[in-house]
This record gives structure tokens, C-alpha cells and sequence, in this order.
């Protein structure tokens, strides 16, 4: 059964999406069912909401539940062709380190960031021996994918792609229906009355609306992925979605002052900025930005933030229970 949203303001903002005067701008290429059992999870925004570290969550649960998954990503940021498929070989290394196979060459996931973009390297880097497959057309990327029996679709929430299984990730304090200064949206809170699951990181449990709350646990580590103490004062380079929830994660994590460097998403910090920081000061970095420069910088200045998404099986349970009615 779908979830339906609850009469009330969130209802009635539903009711009257069409007056809103988002114009989405749907992608194409991507028309027609894939041959395997699909999961979308998107957003409503253009980013910041946490649809990546989810599609990894889901992806290492249907692994562990003895299914083939695959994840399907534009590979925003990284070199333009044909299908490209790329799988983490498994190790202790951190994701922005660790091994990924592309092409039958295993390099650091940092090392691909260029050809794949950030995400999809973190990805295959995260859930080792799951492919990835990398294409702004999901149809291509699925049919480089022939042993798979489930597709997981990073960002399919404005793709013209049934799925089976529709995911929305939403910030109550970001997005309409709940927030009445919304940041910048793709769709309206219209889009929300065809999800199986809306879910919401980090926020107030019992929101109207949203079916799933997820807590992260941030902490620092170094360069190796050592644990790393908390400072007191750090500079934070955030290129995300939402660098203000990741300023939050920062001081959650145990550090008092944090002085904000925000870039827009995906992107890679100048020269004259990262010189301009206080020579004694730690620079925090996410792992996507990791993954991005972060590791190929190699300053001992580097703290990475980690923030791995706790309690997931609840998430999984509805996902898994929509995809037996499927015959997954």
C-alpha cells in the first residue's frame, strides 16, 4: 500500500502543488520499465537530503538478504561516455581509499572520483561487490548489469522511470509541505503522495507525513580512517547539498567552533582558499569531499567527518516487504 499523506496541512499543501510553480524539467532517455525489481530514492530538492548514504544502506541489506543488487547513478561530475561499471573490491581501507575495479583496473576510490564523479565512486567504495553502474541513461548503465536481480536507483525521484519501489528523503525544516521558506525544489510536495516511504535524517520523530527517521552518528577520523579526537575549533569545507546539517554533524561530533566553508555541491575548493586557512587550524571535510579532492590534497590538516546512518533495518523491512509483491 502506498503511503498516503495525512489530511491536514500536509494534505492540503498536496492538494494545492499544482499552484506552487515548480516546473520540473523530467530527464530523458531513461522511458520504460528495467527487467529487474527497481527502487527509486530521491528527493524534492536539488541535493543535501541523503538519498546517497541510503542507496548504499539498502544496498548492503539486500546484499545480506542473499539478493544481487545493483546501483544505477548519473556520475554527476565525472568524465562523459558510454556506461561505465565499477565495483569496490572490498578492504579495511576508508571509502576514499579503498580499492574500486572500473575497466579491470583497481585504483583508490579517490582516483576515479574524475571519471565517475564523487558519488558513484564513494558508493562502490562503501558497499564492496556491489556494482555500480555509471550513466545519465539508467536503461544503458541496467544493460551493462546482467546478473543482477535488483536495481537501486540513486536520484530517480524526477527520472521517467517506474519503480517499484519509491523512495523520497526530505528536511522537514528544508522542504514544503512543512517548511514555509523552502529551500530551492525540483517538485512539489505533490511528488510525496506516490511515495512507499518518505524518510527524513536526523529529525524530530512523529513528523506528520514522514514514514522513516534515521539517526546519523557522525565522528572525526584522520587520512587512514583512525579515530580521530574531537577540536575545539575547526574550518569545515562542505561541498554538499547542505552544509548546514553538516556543520551540525561537526559540532555533534564533539568540536564547540566551527567556521563555515561552503562550496557549492560536488564542487572542489580553489587554491587561494585552502591557502588562506589558518596554518594551525584542522580542516574537516566530508567523505564525498574525501573522495573528491580531500585525499589527493593529502594535508595533515584533514579530519574526514563520518556519519553512518544507524537503524536501518526498519527502512529495509518496508522496502523488502514492497519488493516481495514483485517476486523479487
Amino acid at each position: 500500500m502506498r503511503l498516503v499523506p495525512p489530511r491536514g496541512v500536509l494534505g492540503a499543501v498536496v492538494t494545492g502543488a499544482s499552484h506552487l510553480g515548480v516546473a520540473v524539467r523530467r530527464r530523458v532517455g531513461d522511458r520504460g520499465r528495467l527487467r529487474r525489481p527497481t527502487v527509486s530514492v530521491g528527493n524534492l530538492a536539488f541535493g543535501g537530503r541523503g538519498k546517497t548514504p541510503i542507496v548504499a544502506v539498502l544496498a548492503a541489506h539486500a546484499r545480506a538478504d542473499g539478493l544481487r543488487p545493483a546501483i544505477l547513478i548519473r556520475g554527476y561530475g565525472g568524465a562523459r561516455g558510454g556506461p561505465r561499471v565499477a565495483v569496490g573490491e572490498g578492504s579495511r581501507l576508508p571509502a576514499w581509499t579503498a580499492p574500486v575495479r572500473v575497466d579491470g583496473l583497481p585504483r583508490p576510490a579517490h582516483a576515479w572520483a574524475g571519471v565517475l564523479g564523487d558519488e558513484a565512486a564513494w558508493l562502490a567504495a562503501t558497499v564492496p561487490g556491489v556494482p555500480v553502474g555509471v550513466s545519465p541513461d539508467r536503461r544503458a548503465a541496467a544493460a551493462s548489469l546482467p546478473d543482477v536481480d535488483l536495481f537501486l536507483l540513486d536520484d530517480g525521484a524526477q527520472l521517467p522511470l517506474p519503480a517499484d519501489v519509491d523512495i523520497v528523503c526530505v528536511d522537514p525544516r528544508l522542504d514544503r509541505p512543512w517548511s514555509p521558506r523552502p529551500t530551492a525544489q525540483r517538485e512539489g510536495p505533490g511528488r510525496l503522495g506516490r511515495a512507499h516511504c518518505v524518510v527524513a535524517l536526523d529529525t524530530d520523530p512523529g513528523v506528520s507525513g514522514v514514514s522513516h527517521t534515521l539517526r546519523r552518528r557522525p565522528s572525526l577520523c584522520d587520512a587512514t580512517g583512525a579515530a580521530a579526537p574531537a577540536p575545539v575549533e575547526v574550518a569545515l569545507i562542505a561541498g554538499v547539498g547542505n552544509p548546514e546539517r553538516v556543520a551540525e554533524s561537526v559540532r555533534v561530533s564533539g568540536v564547540s567552533r566551527v567556521h563555515r566553508h561552503d562550496l557549492a555541491d560536488h564542487a572542489s575548493p580553489s587554491r587561494a582558499l585552502l591557502d588562506a586557512l589558518p596554518s594551525g587550524l584542522p580542516v574537516v571535510v566530508t567523505e564525498k569531499d574525501a573522495v573528491r579532492w580531500a585525499a589527493a590534497w593529502a594535508d595533515p590538516r584533514v579530519l574526514i567527518l563520518r556519519a553512518p546512518i544507524a537503524d536501518t533495518a526498519p527502512l529495509w523491512t518496508s522496502v523488502r516487504a514492497h519488493l516481495d509483491r514483485v517476486s523479487v
